[in-house]
């Protein structure tokens, strides 16, 4: 799952270049809460439906030996799909926790600006697709004001190491989203063959 974030983190750095010290915090209730601020206006930009359809491209190989089930590749998709969407409020939750863990309160602040400017949003949502070539860097001034403070400088050094924060996190984001998906698909199949025993004569 961490590849998903790993185009965005770069993009987003490259708005500055840095070279801070980084280092885990004690994180705090405001800390917590900036950081799912964040999580929330960047999982806000990366569109799930189209990031869903290409990993799952080769789910219906899955299924290949099962050649009068060629529905089940699209029903493991959109099962996919909706758990995403469901279990939003808990990957932010996740996300955000290991923010504050890595990042301070004044670096979360700079961060919730940075991350909400729609340039950035169209640099996450490039990065996250695999074309950070793409996307449009023209943030405001008040970012680029914001993200030349001490504290923006830092927020962007360590949000480029955004995967390091996320690999311990990824199996737990994984065992949130599966048993789901999961589900959904078995429901799906029960359903699909539901219909297929009506419809014999």
């Amino acid at each position: 799952m961490s590849q998903w974030f790993r185009g965005a983190g770069l993009a987003v750095t490259a708005l500055v270049a840095v070279g801070l010290p980084t280092g885990a915090n004690a994180q705090t209730p405001e800390a917590e809460a900036l950081g799912q601020q964040v999580a929330h206006s960047m999982f806000k930009a990366i569109s799930f439906d189209e990031v869903i359809a290409k990993e799952m491209k080769g789910a219906a190989g899955a299924f290949a030996d099962v050649k009068s089930r060629p529905e089940w590749g699209k029903m493991l998709e959109d099962s996919m799909t909706e758990e995403i969407h469901h279990d939003m409020p808990v990957f932010e939750r996740m996300l955000g926790h290991a923010l504050a863990q890595n990042m301070t309160p004044d670096e979360l602040r700079a961060g919730v600006a940075i991350i909400a400017d729609p340039a950035t949003q169209s640099m996450i949502a490039a990065g996250a697709a695999g074309s950070e070539g793409k996307a449009d860097a023209k943030v405001s001034r008040d970012t680029v004001r914001i993200a030349a403070s001490p504290p923006g400088r830092r927020f962007l050094e360590k949000f480029g190491k955004l995967e390091s924060y996320l690999t311990p996190i990824q199996d737990d984001l994984v065992a949130e989203l599966l048993p789901g998906a999961f589900r959904r698909f078995a429901d799906r199949v029960e359903a699909g063959e539901e219909k297929r025993k009506a419809a014999r004569p």
